[in-house]
């Protein structure tokens, strides 16, 4: 019974939050709050296992390697928390990461900050509240703006670990001793402070998946027996039932009868009675459908190709253009929001600034069924279509210096031209010294 009570509990909790009860999740008259109290995604998360199925599934897709002109940077960026940022904008709408700076002003690390212990305050910046302890931040700021700001900031005399406003021009001057807050956020909001949750499309879906499962544990809880209700029996004829039992039925039904604790029990009344069956018998089927449907519009709200959560049903004939969509609407998205991030990173880097880097993306996630790909590109070699190095790149790989001819068909009437057979005859040349080395360093 302690299950069920904190199953109620949750769903009450979740209920009471999106309602708006609870939403500011930083203490203080300064604070602007969420929409939503980030404790509801926090509650979804941890209760529903296809939330966070969904939610861990695209983090992991959208960590591809990065595609930039510059090796230094590129090595920087291994340490960029993709997941982590990902799986914020996913359940919070809300990300933030706290700039790490050297004395020259280059960016040496990017630490996350827990997205509920973090929000707005009025007039900009940012305030963080772990336990009693508050904590203050600037915006990130381009270094143009941060020092006519500091300026400013130190002729007001403010303590050194807090903020001071400018109420007249609704802003905060620059802190020289706090460290900055990058505040990514989802964009499909009409919000201007705080980004949208990518649960907030299918909340009632996942609470009502989370129902039917619980419905389903109470029914075996309480030994797979049914709701039956016992009534008072043989009345003489025009008999009303007495005061005193309408009131034991009403308090039975309002206190024992309702509700998921009391799915599938058999209740007593003391008194002269007969049985009832209040439920019809189980439809496993039914019930199962249902809950797949649910789940099916879960994925449809992430964009989320549904094979990817159930492999029975996969569909070869549209699993390609599905896993395409969710590349273009959930990835891409997701992608360009770390994207921004970066190359604002970059604008204002001393570091970067000056290296006149043209070229941040992540590499395009391969949608293509790999198989089938495959077996295209080995006819096309085998009828002497295209050449090697054509299906090399056709599958994303780098040329190679002998693969700029056609060698399918029958290799016994193979005709090469005398480039090509010099080609072939340094590459083996180059093969055979790389095999001796090897032998010889064993």
């Amino acid at each position: 019974m302690g299950k069920i009570t904190e199953i109620n509990t949750w769903y009450d909790k979740i209920l009471k939050l999106l309602k708006g009860e609870d939403s500011q999740q930083v203490a203080g008259d300064d604070v602007i709050g969420t929409p939503v109290a980030t404790r509801v995604y926090d509650l979804i998360y941890n209760g529903s296992y296809i939330a966070a199925a969904i939610v861990k599934k695209i983090a992991k897709a959208m960590n591809s390697w990065w595609d930039v002109d510059n090796d230094d940077l590129k090595d920087w960026l291994k340490n960029f928390p993709v997941v982590y940022v990902a799986k914020c904008l996913i359940k919070y709408g809300n990300c933030y990461l706290e700039v790490i700076r050297k004395k020259n002003g280059e960016i040496s690390r990017l630490l996350p900050i827990p997205t509920n212990t973090i929000a707005k305050i009025k007039w900009g910046w940012y305030k963080q509240q772990v336990g009693a302890k508050f904590s203050y931040f600037n915006e990130f700021t381009p270094l143009d703006q941060r020092d006519k700001q500091k300026k400013i900031w130190i002729g007001t005399w403010a303590p050194t670990n807090e903020l001071k406003y400018n109420k007249l021009k609704q802003s905060c001057w620059y802190n020289p001793n706090l460290n900055e807050v990058i505040h990514l956020m989802d964009q499909e909001t009409d919000n201007k402070r705080y980004g949208k949750s990518m649960f907030e499309s299918c909340m009632h879906q996942l609470l009502l998946l989370r129902y039917i499962d619980e419905y389903y544990n109470a029914y075996f809880d309480n030994g797979c027996i049914r709701l039956s209700l016992f009534h008072v029996k043989n009345l003489k004829e025009n008999e009303e039932i007495s005061d005193e039992n309408r009131k034991i039925f009403a308090d039975f039904m309002k206190e024992q009868a309702k509700g998921l604790q009391n799915a599938h029990k058999t209740l007593l009344i003391e008194n002269e009675l007969g049985k009832i069956d209040l439920t019809d018998e189980l439809d496993a089927n039914q019930w199962i459908s249902y809950r797949r449907e649910l789940q099916k519009s879960i994925a449809m709200a992430f964009e989320m190709p549904y094979d990817m959560i159930d492999s029975s049903d996969a569909n070869r004939a549209t699993s390609t253009s599905a896993l395409e969509a969710f590349y273009s609407y959930t990835i891409v998205p997701l992608q360009n929001i770390i994207l921004g991030c970066v190359e604002n990173i970059v604008e204002d880097d001393p570091k970067w600034k000056d290296k006149k880097i043209e070229k941040i993306a992540f590499l395009k996630m391969n949608t293509k069924n790999l198989k089938e790909e495959s077996e295209t590109v080995k006819n096309l070699v085998t009828n002497k279509i295209i050449t090697i190095n054509e299906a090399r790149k056709w599958m994303g790989y780098a040329p190679i210096d002998w693969g700029d001819i056609l060698i399918g068909g029958d290799q016994t009437n193979l005709t090469l031209g005398k480039e090509d057979i010099d080609t072939i005859k340094k590459t083996k040349a180059l093969l055979q010294a790389e095999i001796n080395d090897l032998s010889f360093s064993k």
